[in-house]
């Protein structure tokens, strides 16, 4: 079975652990039926008004698709479907136009003081901490600078 659906049981037990309901398999059949969970088996009717998939309760391979199922009980249960992802950098905060002219600096220095690299470049410049902009220590402001190097200039 593709990793993208699941047996029928094993979805109802999604649901159960999820949402701690009892009715979990009732829920997810009326899903079904509603088209908010896909199932790939046959709608039936049987006499009482009682509609299920043929083949759900069997083991013939009758699946639920694992994105609507995920889906479906993030919104029943009121939980994030994915988890947040990670905080990033505000836009307009990039420290690649401060980089450019130090990058230019480092190119010079390499060529006119033939300083070995665009570490050693970087270093210089970067000193204490003080000659780069941002907030990182000093270590981590000339991997940028190098890393800034090596894009515009491929060495």
């Amino acid at each position: 079975m593709m990793a993208d659906w699941i047996g029928f049981h094993e979805a109802v037990a999604r649901v159960a652990m999820r949402t701690k309901l009892t009715n979990a398999e009732a829920l997810l059949a009326d899903a079904i039926e509603r088209g908010q969970v896909k199932c790939d088996g046959t709608l039936l009717t049987v006499p009482g008004g009682l509609n299920f998939y043929r083949g759900i309760h069997a083991t013939d391979g009758r699946s639920v698709s694992v994105p609507d199922l995920n889906r479906w009980i993030s919104e029943l249960s009121g939980e994030p479907d994915e988890k947040p992802t990670k905080p990033h950098r505000p836009a307009g905060r990039s420290l690649e136009a401060a980089d450019a002219e130090i990058v230019g600096q480092m190119r010079d220095l390499i060529s006119n003081s033939h300083l070995p690299s665009p570490t050693a470049a970087a270093k210089q410049i970067v000193g204490d901490g003080s000659g780069a902009a941002g907030a990182g220590t000093p270590e981590s402001k000339i991997r940028r600078l190098v890393g800034r190097y090596k894009e515009t200039y491929g060495e």
